[in-house]
Formats: C-alpha cells, sequence, structure tokens
C-alpha cells in the first residue's frame, strides 16, 4: 500500500486553504436564507389575533401567558410557536406529515453533534458547543444556521495527522446519556405535537419542545455529575486505553451504535410511517413546488415553503460536510474516492428507504470506523491485517 507523503497529507490542512476548500457550505446557507423567503413571511399576516392562534371556530388555540420562567424569553418561542400551528392544528395537512419526519430528523442529527462534541479534540472549536448552535438553528432556522456551522467546523478543527487517537475518539458513555435524554425530551414531544387528543395539547407539547437542545445539555451535565459523585466516572481517555486492539475498537463501535439505535429507528419508522400511511406523495409533502393561488401570501403558505427548504438544506449541509470529513480521510490515506463513492451510493438507496437523516447517521458511523480503530486502507487494523496474512 502507498504512504502518502507528508505534503500531501498538510495539502489543504491550513486554515485557510479549508476555509476556501468550505466555501460551497457558505453558499448553502445564503441559498437557503433566499430560498426559506424568511423576509416575505414577516411580511405576512399572522395568525395571532386576542392571544389566540385561530383558522376556525373548530381550529383555535390559546397562548400561554407564561410558559419559562426566564425573563424576555416567551416573546421569542412564541413567534418560533406560531411557525408550527399551521402542521399542528391541520391548517396545512401536508406540512404535518413533513414536519413530525423533519423535527424526528433533527433530533438524530442533534445526536450526532453531541457525540462531535465528546470528542477531546473537539474542545474549544464549533463542534464543542452543539447547544448553542442547535438552539441557534432551532430559532432562526437549521438551513440557514448549520451550514456556518459546519464552516466553522471544518475550518477551525485539527487536521487528522496532528490529533492522537485519544482525542479523536468519543466518550460512548456519555452517549447514552444524551440518547437517554433525547427520548423524553425530544421524540416523545414531537410525537405528541401532532398526535395529542385535543389541539389545545398538542399546542402545550409544541411549547415544551423549544428549547429541547438546553434541556438536554442541562440534564447531561446533572446526570453526569451525579455518575461521577457515585463514583462511576469514566475519563475521555478509558475507551483509547487500547488504540491498537481489533476487539477494543469494536466495543467502541458497537457502543455508538447502540447509543444511536434508537433515534435511527424512530427516524426510520416515522418515514415508513409516511410512505405507507400518507394519502399524499413524498413530491406533495417534501418538495417546495409553487404555492396554488390561495395560499400565495399567507402565513400558512410561506411557513410550508420555508419548512421544505429548511429540511433540504439541513441534510444536504449535513451531508457534504460529512463529504469533507471523508475527503480528509482519504487524505491520509483512510480511505479511497471509490469507498466515499460507495457511501455516497449507499446514502441514497438508504435515504429513500429509511429516510434522510437515517441514511446520514449510517455514513456517519462507518465514517467513525475508517476515524477510529477501522480496518480500512490506512489504519493499523488494516496494516496489521496485512502483516498477518
Amino acid at each position: 500500500m502507498t504512504t502518502p507523503s507528508p505534503s500531501s497529507a498538510n495539502n489543504g490542512s491550513s486554515r485557510a486553504g479549508r476555509a476556501i476548500q468550505a466555501l460551497p457550505l457558505l453558499f448553502l446557507s445564503v441559498l437557503a436564507f433566499y430560498n426559506m423567503d424568511i423576509l416575505h413571511l414577516m411580511l405576512a399576516p399572522n395568525p395571532i389575533q386576542d392571544g389566540k392562534i385561530t383558522y376556525s371556530p373548530t381550529r383555535s388555540v390559546t397562548l400561554p401567558e407564561k410558559f419559562h420562567l426566564i425573563p424576555g424569553v416567551d416573546p421569542v418561542i412564541r413567534n418560533v410557536v406560531t411557525g408550527f400551528a399551521p402542521s399542528t392544528l391541520e391548517e396545512d395537512k401536508p406540512s404535518a406529515w413533513q414536519m413530525v419526519v423533519f423535527l424526528s430528523d433533527c433530533g438524530l442529527l442533534h445526536l450526532l453533534w453531541c457525540l462531535e462534541g465528546e470528542r477531546g479534540a473537539s474542545r474549544g472549536g464549533p463542534a464543542g458547543f452543539p447547544t448553542l448552535f442547535q438552539t441557534l438553528a432551532q430559532l432562526v432556522g437549521g438551513g440557514t444556521t448549520l451550514p456556518i456551522v459546519y464552516f466553522l467546523s471544518h475550518v477551525f478543527r485539527s487536521p487528522l495527522p496532528a490529533r492522537p487517537t485519544y482525542s479523536i475518539r468519543i466518550n460512548t458513555h456519555h452517549a447514552f446519556i444524551y440518547t437517554f435524554l433525547l427520548l423524553p425530551l425530544h421524540s416523545l414531544p414531537v410525537w405528541l405535537m401532532y398526535h395529542a387528543s385535543t389541539l389545545q395539547d398538542r399546542h402545550w407539547w409544541t411549547w415544551l419542545w423549544q428549547l429541547y437542545p438546553v434541556r438536554v445539555s442541562l440534564g447531561y451535565y446533572i446526570l453526569r455529575t451525579l455518575f461521577e459523585t457515585r463514583g462511576r466516572k469514566q475519563a475521555s481517555t478509558a475507551t483509547a486505553s487500547k488504540p491498537n486492539s481489533i476487539h477494543h475498537s469494536n466495543h467502541y463501535h458497537r457502543h455508538l451504535l447502540l447509543a444511536l439505535l434508537p433515534l435511527i429507528a424512530i427516524s426510520a419508522g416515522l418515514w415508513l410511517h409516511t410512505l405507507l400511511a400518507s394519502s399524499y406523495s413524498l413530491y406533495e409533502i417534501f418538495y417546495p413546488s409553487p404555492l396554488p393561488d390561495e395560499l400565495l401570501g399567507t402565513f400558512t403558505g410561506q411557513m410550508q415553503v420555508l419548512l421544505k427548504w429548511d429540511y433540504i438544506f439541513v441534510v444536504a449541509s449535513s451531508l457534504l460536510w460529512w463529504g469533507y470529513e471523508m475527503w480528509d480521510l482519504k487524505r491520509v490515506g483512510r480511505v479511497t474516492a471509490r469507498g466515499i463513492a460507495v457511501l455516497v451510493v449507499m446514502w441514497v438507496g438508504m435515504g429513500m428507504v429509511l429516510g434522510p437523516a437515517v441514511g446520514v447517521a449510517v455514513v456517519w458511523l462507518v465514517r467513525e470506523w475508517y476515524l477510529v480503530g477501522g480496518s480500512g486502507p490506512g489504519t493499523e487494523g488494516f496494516e496489521k491485517g496485512k502483516e498477518g496474512r
């Protein structure tokens, strides 16, 4: 096998070079802002009247006077919650199908970012603050925000050759804490936002879902502190104690798969449910086609356009960021261009059958295999296997 030369390994590793390389991510953010048409949404008539969101006598909910205990938070959240009203109150039924899938996928992608933040190499960089950036994405739109986060993450993290194995590995014990918290604080509210028995209950769950990244983060640090206090502290380098052990590597990857599996199953299940149970086509649910005349200039119509484009750009930027990460692995000889192409085809296939976010999670796991102790070309496990043969 050919070992990359130092010059080729360092090619593109400078911060300026990585910034130029990642400019398409910034282009995606600008394109998302244009297509989501946020300015026209601000000009559309607001459905809030007299402290209520009303679409008809049977589709009306009362806004809570005070939900959060922090001053100034409720007015901001009220504007965000209003954006969910067309789908949760059944004014726009195709959007209801789209939003259940979209929001569930956001939980899976949020877990991936929490796992990225658990790397020692992520401390101090953008990937080390998933709560901050995911909260911004929740408030102003992931389609415009996440490409910028991915850009910063790609530019400011250390090149692969400069990072020892222990700083690359994720603390898998902490990963299960995130999964444990996301299920009740994200997945359950999303389901009840669209399936609670009354519209008022759905509205309450919509409020509760807001700021879930903050609640997950607080719960994470509380539970982590409790576990450490009780003597179950797991050092961040524990999983790196045997970096050359194939058995240890398999144990690490198995833990990551188990941590991701519940949210993968939820996203895949909801995607399949949409495919099989919805009376609307995938084109009607997910593609931002031109609005009919009756929805032009309305809040419902503008939200439909915004949320469809939002989903598209969240997935597109996530996949493009993954592509940059895989190309870094190719640069240091851990994967081939053909291997990356095969994984892209795998994502397309899985995306069609199980949903785009499930596809992202699966190829992320494969990338983790190449990154940490896998047997792909260029890894120590691969070389040891060759020597054994």
